[in-house]
């Protein structure tokens, strides 16, 4: 049977005061999952739209539509089609635009053709502009953020760039703008801007627990109006790897590492940022800092320096940064890093590189992180809510390049690019999330340890212990070097000697590139709980091998693929997240460091056959290559 709709043709009249309401609020639409899935036996076969040429040029329409051929025919996705349509000529300047539509459902075939005629309706511009601003909050810095001005065609979109800028401002409440007209159909509309003001200074205080920095505590005050103007100041100070020695590589301090890896970090650190003057979208900051930082197994450093900085917002969502960081810096416990990738194994050579140096790179990155922008409250919003929910990713993309000379004061010499991003895609009953990483460094000397690659841990490899991924070097002491029947002397371990974590200690040697990819569903458990389960993968990758001698040489490169599961609690501090991981990687030759006992040099025993996960196989062994993670917030 072949039915007219004939309430089919629907003249929306009330497109003016939908208009109307669509503009009262702005508010923030939180990329979360949706609860909306319509079930129906009518799917529509066809969509035609006219009246979109009306307009010179013709109006674009999004993408992706509410509703398209293919889709299920609700009337709900019918009501968000139009509503997507009015937005569209809002944005050309009609907010007045009158949709008909028509449908020839076929119950029989379960199929609907659906036609839409579009009358844009009278053109209209903002109005004069009305400040309602709360001191502190200057006048001048509201109408320097202003995304319209008086005479310009009118847009919706333009009043939520606004509200977004205005957000920006340190100190800003909830930001409101109400147009005034559009229920009468006015040609002009003046619009009203409140803008609140929150506190202007406070103090914060952080707390985070994690198998790589055991215990982890800041604190910072920060004024947000500094000088009665848009500047922010802050000073900070923070403590990581507390309670390390006495809980030692017990729970949840299971990535520390030995001392003095388990000393405390700690950082103090002063910082101003203001905009420039009628560019709010241009900032520049001063910080100065200093502090002590363990990276387990390979170095600890300590230093102080400042920073420069220039940041843009070169468009919405996209932020330029340009950075100066000179540093005066030294390192210790990194006398293998040095020995492994440099060759620098006698003493004296290593307290050289371990003395204070000046590192001054010059850096410059490009963020994009799009969000959703502030949404304006519209008739039957939850329905537009839940259409934008049940469609929504976030996603964010990093590219950096830095790199270090004599002009900039330096004393190391080298360049460095990396990427990175990160996507995530909400649906219904969880979220799937990916992330990659590449990097790559040229240099012609010896490179601080922070400047190398490393891949492994809570953030990165789940399968390997923090940095671990990659080559490796092993130590032994010497008492353990003669255990495994090795001599004190270069080349002293016979050939074929075989070794596991019981018998040395790994060491990661970082790398000149880098390749990580990890994927990772999360499957609603609960209103505050996810179970996840996701695959890992990290490379490590040299340029060169140690003093270049055949008996020295490390592998060129060492990856991991790592599956795992997890939980994550929801907490108001945000996720918590408990992953275990399984280590794939199979026994490797690696070589084998000592130190002699009379003099301190580093003695390389030979290359011998590492297995960590060694001691029998069968499921003894399976559980040895699980490794266990706690830390705060999604992994990306």
């Amino acid at each position: 049977m072949r039915q007219m709709m004939g309430a089919g043709t629907v003249r929306r009249e009330r497109a003016r005061v939908a208009m109307a309401a669509l503009l009262v609020c702005v508010t923030v639409v939180a990329a979360s999952p949706s609860a909306f899935a319509a079930q129906v036996p009518i799917t529509v076969r066809s969509l035609e739209i006219e009246g979109l040429e009306a307009l010179d040029p013709p109006v674009e329409l999004p993408e992706v539509l509410p509703l398209q051929p293919g889709d299920a025919y609700t009337t709900e996705r019918l009501e968000a089609l139009e509503e997507a349509i009015r937005e569209a000529f809002a944005e050309r300047g009609h907010p007045y635009a009158e949709v008909e539509i028509s449908a020839d459902v076929d119950e029989v075939a379960g199929t609907a053709d659906i036609r839409i005629a579009v009358d844009p309706g009278a053109a209209a511009v903002f109005g004069p502009i009305e400040l309602r601003v709360e001191s502190p909050i200057r006048e001048a810095d509201v109408r320097a953020r202003l995304a319209y001005a008086q005479g310009e065609p009118f847009r919706p979109s333009a009043i939520a760039e606004t509200v977004r800028r205005l957000r920006a401002l340190p100190i800003a409440g909830e930001v409101v703008i109400q147009p005034v007209g559009l229920e009468a159909g006015a040609p002009v509309v003046p619009t009203i801007v409140i803008v609140p003001s929150l506190r202007v200074q406070a103090i914060e205080v952080e707390g985070t627990i994690s198998s790589a920095r055991c215990l982890e505590l800041a604190g910072y005050w920060r004024h947000r109006y500094f000088l009665g103007a848009p500047r922010q100041f802050s000073l900070g100070f923070g403590f990581r790897n507390l309670f390390a020695r006495s809980l030692g590589s017990n729970f949840p301090c299971t990535e520390v590492g030995d001392d003095p890896y388990r000393g405390i970090d700690w950082f103090a650190d002063m910082e101003l940022r203001q905009p420039l003057p009628n560019d709010p979208a241009t900032a520049i900051g001063v910080r100065l800092f200093g502090g002590r930082e363990s990276v387990p197994q390979v170095y600890v450093w300590e230093g102080f320096g400042a920073t420069g900085t220039l940041v843009r917002e070169l468009r919405p969502g996209v932020v330029g940064t340009f950075r100066y960081a000179p540093v005066r810096q030294r390192f210790f416990a990194a006398n293998l890093y040095f020995c492994g990738n440099f060759g620098l194994c006698d003493d004296e050579e290593i307290e050289d590189v371990e003395e204070p140096h000046w590192f001054a790179p010059v850096e410059a990155e490009l963020l994009v992180a799009p969000v959703l922008p502030p949404r304006v409250l519209i008739p039957r919003d939850e329905l537009r809510r839940m259409w934008i929910e049940r469609r929504v990713f976030s996603y964010w993309l990093f590219a950096g390049a830095d790199g270090a000379a004599g002009p900039t004061g330096s004393e190391y010499d080298y360049i460095r690019a990396s990427g990175e991003g990160a996507v995530t895609r909400y649906w219904r009953l969880g979220e799937i999330a990916a992330r990659a990483r590449l990097g790559a460094i040229g240099s012609g000397g010896v490179l601080p340890p922070q400047v190398r690659f490393f891949s492994g841990g809570l953030q990165t490899v789940r399968g390997a212990d923090q940095n671990m991924v990659g080559p490796l070097l092993l130590v032994a002491s010497p008492a353990e070097a003669m255990a495994l029947g090795c001599a004190l002397e270069p080349l002293g371990c016979p050939p074929g000697t075989e070794v596991d974590e019981n018998d040395v200690d790994a060491r990661p040697t970082g790398g000149d590139a880098v390749v990580e990819a990890n994927v990772e569903a999360r499957i609603w458990a609960g209103r505050r709980v996810q179970l996840a389960a996701f695959l890992d993968y990290g490379l490590i990758a040299r340029w060169r091998d140690g003093d270049g001698s055949p008996a020295f040489a490390l592998p060129g490169s060492g990856g991991l693929f790592s599956p795992g599961i997890g939980v994550r609690a929801l907490t108001p501090l945000g996720p918590i997240r408990v992953d275990v991981a399984l280590d794939t990687r199979p026994a490797r030759l690696f070589p084998l460091f000592t130190e002699d006992p009379d003099t301190g040099d580093i003695i390389f025993l030979g290359n011998v056959l590492y297995d960590p996960h060694g001691d029998g196989g069968g499921s003894g062994e399976f559980f040895r290559r699980l490794r266990l993670h706690v830390g705060m917030g999604q992994p990306f």
